[in-house]
């Protein structure tokens, strides 16, 4: 109890700053600041960036929706209609706004996760029930009772939702669902309804890019861990946050890895041979996993290691199977096998893995094909043995997994953009076919929510509150169709309107031919898991935030000038304020002495230059506008260099520390013979630098008196630019200089000016 209270109490020290008040010693906390809002006032604020996010997802909605083009940090603009993709790429500067747009990002990302699709579906249906519902307690509606209503809706159309699906068994179902997903493209929805029958409904199904113009399906032998990645470090492609392995070296250990030692032989074998390298255990101490994840990180070996999956025996089993499939050896103490004795055979490998943190997919192993037949003849005698049902479901997933193998959709295009756009299709599309195969379908464009609605009439309400609840999702179920019709150029309140007058509830519109069709016998379906998680999401999501009353955002820190480098041309005008110079002269010569003389454009030099012209230093002045017109002409080119903590924007070193070094062609060379400028800074007494390293007299950088007066006179300034005089540095009177590193006696005049040393009187 002690060692805790001593514990917060040093915890407590450290985030605080001590004042003495009144002869007592006061702590005050050093955190961030935080605005509040409250009431109408935060929930507006919010509304604004959930309206903004949602008007440019809306508009990929549909088979006639627009692309959206985003701005990339690296690479060309992406163009999707991807709706969680545009989401997830929308920042606002004003907090208030981003809150809110996070909370509908919020709806898509789970929409997206549980269902694979929808998520245009899930932002339009928020959007419509927040306006709503924001309206609503804004005019006086108890809060919690919209919410009870809500949820009493959401209920009863689900439900509803339910009794209308159709179950799909037929590829040609299949394909409808995919075509309908992929935005209309009838290819994409043909090519998934094959890789299903290929490699059956529960099979695995990836996505890679193609090298062609075309759309491919491969199936490939290959086997799906439900495992992913121990660590995020492990990743290697940041956009999917996946670690993808090309022919790679596989580690299979039944026990847990404890060392560091027992992984280093591994990883000496992939560097050795320049392969990633996969480990497969237990589980992994933090030791050896630290060096796993600094291997990766320093010196940039692809790794990655997964738990294995299963439990007790199934673990064992499904490592063998793993093994046979690869053509590696389980690393296991009961054979008297360690990882000392670990060989190279011993690995397995294959021809790509590709690891989420949710699993594991092996491509095309390297073992021997009549080893894994004859395992999978193994495991079919233990099917027909086994009386337990749970020991038989285990063996038959086991069987899927090795002999089932992957199918690898490749898509093709003819350009970076287009096969990125395309995938993202392909994606939704696929995750849709799958979420159809699971729960079933329901007529698609949005007519099944926007028959949903008139089930609504006759849901029966406590109170009024808990009605205007029940109203404000039945009004935000006609927004689906609304939108797609929109997007098609037509008016969404006329379809809307007819659609709700007949009783035929497959009957929608069909936006892609503009008519009215039989939805399910057109093909044009939704899968029922999509369609329920969007209006589910956005209920939820959005009566959390009708029900909110306060905003907590940080507060925007003011910005602070940056306090002076070290060393450099450092200086401060005289009291008197700069002579001549008009105001953003005076801006930028104030500019360059705040970074401590980082000079980043010729602008100003020249400000410089007019401000020795108007001290009476014509000579000086003159020449140092001659360098800062060539500098701004571009007749000096180099990169910005680095000389005695000083930058000189377009100036090389040679340039900036031959200023003063050569007199006799002034005149001729407006480089020449004003003397540097960081070398006059320090001679001027002026700069201000910690000691250098070497000290040897032969070095390039000038020494820095580490003490100097802060202001410069107008006289000072003329002295410090004048060519050849002895200027002597200028200390406070108080203070006693130690001699500068190197200096002694003996020391050459030439060198002791040089290195701006004071001359000797």
């Amino acid at each position: 109890m002690f060692r805790a209270a001593a514990a917060l109490a040093s915890r407590a020290r450290a985030n605080s700053t001590t004042r003495a008040i009144g002869g007592r010693l006061n702590w005050s906390r050093n955190y961030a600041a935080k605005e509040v809002r409250f009431g109408e006032d935060a929930r507006k604020s919010m509304l604004r960036g959930i309206e903004e996010l949602a008007d440019a997802v809306r508009v990929t909605m549909g088979p006639r929706g627009r692309n959206v083009i985003i701005e990339q940090s690296f690479g060309a603009p992406k163009v999707t209609k991807d709706g969680v993709t545009v989401a997830k790429s929308i920042e606002f500067k004003d907090r208030y706004k981003n809150l809110g747009a996070s909370l509908v990002k919020q709806v898509a990302n789970s929409t997206n996760d549980v269902a694979g699709d929808g998520t245009t579906c899930a932002t339009v249906l928020t959007r419509a029930i927040l306006i709503e519902g924001v309206r609503s307690v804004g005019v006086g509606m108890n809060a919690m009772d919209l919410r009870r209503g809500m949820t009493l809706a959401v209920d009863a159309v689900v439900t509803y939702l339910k009794s209308r699906a159709r179950m799909i068994s037929t590829s040609e179902e299949i394909a409808q669902v995919g075509t309908i997903s992929a935005n209309g493209d009838r290819e994409i929805g043909e090519m998934i309804a094959k890789a299903m029958e290929k490699v059956g409904k529960e099979g695995v199904i990836t996505i890679q890019d193609g090298k062609t113009l075309f759309n491919e399906l491969e199936v490939v032998e290959g086997m799906k861990l439900d495992r992913g990645y121990i660590s995020p470090y492990f990743i290697t492609n940041q956009k999917t946050q996946k670690c993808e392995l090309d022919d790679p070296l596989i580690l299979i250990h039944e026990k847990k890895i404890g060392s560091v030692n027992a992984v280093v032989k591994a990883l000496e074998m992939a560097l050795k041979r320049q392969k990633p390298l996969l480990i497969v255990a237990e589980d992994i101490d933090s030791e050896a996993l630290a060096t796993l994840i600094l291997n990766k990180i320093r010196a940039g070996l692809k790794i990655c290691a997964v738990k294995a999956p299963g439990f007790g025996e199934n673990r064992k089993a499904n490592l063998q199977d793993l093994a046979t499939l690869t053509g590696g050896t389980v690393i296991t103490e009961d054979l008297g096998m360690n990882m000392e004795k670990l060989d190279i055979d011993m690995l397995g490998s294959c021809k790509k893995i590709t690891v989420s943190k949710d699993d594991t997919v092996i491509l095309d192993g390297a073992g021997d094909k009549k080893d894994i037949e004859e395992r999978c003849e193994l495991i079919r005698s233990g099917i027909e043995l086994s009386t337990s049902d749970y020991d038989k479901e285990k063996l038959e997933e086991r069987l899927a997994k090795l002999s089932g193998g992957v199918a690898v959709l490749k898509i093709g295009g003819a350009s970076e953009a287009e096969v990125g756009e395309k995938k993202d299709r392909v994606t939704d599309a696929l995750n849709a076919t799958k979420a159809a195969v699971a729960e079933g379908i329901v007529p698609g464009g949005g007519v099944a929510l926007l028959y949903a609605s008139k089930e609504l009439d006759k849901l029966q309400t406590a109170n009024y509150d808990q009605k205007i609840g029940v109203q404000i999702i039945q009004a935000a179920l006609k927004t689906p169709v609304y939108t797609i019709a929109s997007n098609a150029g037509v008016e969404g309140a006329l379809i809307v309107g007819k659609l709700l007058e007949q009783d035929n509830e497959d009957l929608g519109y069909d936006a892609a031919k503009g008519q009215y069709v039989d939805m399910v016998k057109s093909g044009i379906i939704d899968p029922l898991k999509v369609i329920r998680t969007a209006l589910s999401d956005a209920a939820s999501v959005s009566s959390l935030m009708t029900t909110t009353e306060a905003v907590i955002v940080e507060a925007p820190k003011d910005e602070k000038d940056a306090a002076p480098a070290m060393g450099g041309f450092h200086f401060v005008p005289p009291q008197s304020g700069f002579v001549g110079l008009r105001k953003d002269e005076e801006e930028e010569v104030d500019r360059g002495r705040r970074r401590g003389g980082e000079i980043f454009s010729h602008r100003t030099f020249a400000a410089i230059g007019k401000l020795l012209k108007s001290i009476e230093d014509e000579e000086a002045g003159q020449k140092l506008n001659a360098v800062a017109s060539k500098v701004g002409e571009g007749e000096v080119k180099s990169e910005p260099v680095k000389v005695a903590g000083m930058s000189g924007s377009g100036c090389s070193s040679q340039q900036l520390t031959s200023l003063s070094e050569n007199n006799a062609g002034a005149s001729s060379d407006p480089s020449k013979g004003l003397g540097s400028i960081s070398e006059m800074g320090a001679r001027s007494g002026l700069g201000r630098a910690k000691k250098p390293k070497s000290q040897s007299l032969t070095r390039s950088r000038p020494y820095h008196y580490p003490k100097m007066i802060p202001r410069v006179s107008t006289a000072q300034m003329r002295r410090m630019y004048r060519i050849g005089a002895k200027i002597t540095p200028i200390y406070d009177d108080d203070e006693k200089m130690s001699p500068p590193l190197g200096e002694s006696d003996a020391a050459p005049e030439s060198k002791r000016m040089k290195f701006g040393l004071p001359t000797k009187t």
